[in-house]
């Protein structure tokens, strides 16, 4: 399977399931995994939608 959905001139943007993109790439060649759990909307935990509030990220977390 082919991941790679766009490439820029310092970027690659891959789809697919994390550990078999990740299997396929590079060595010490990927910077940051973002990923989403397929449980994304199932659960309630009684809050207001966040999306944009950035007010409990930290830039240092790695």
């Amino acid at each position: 399977m082919n991941s790679l959905y766009n490439r820029g001139k310092t970027i690659e943007l891959h789809v697919g399931d994390a550990l078999q993109v990740m299997k396929s790439a590079p060595s010490a060649s990927v910077d940051r995994v973002v990923t989403s759990p397929p449980q994304w909307g199932l659960r309630d935990y009684g809050t207001a939608p966040a999306f944009g509030d950035t007010s409990g990220f930290r830039a240092d977390a790695a």
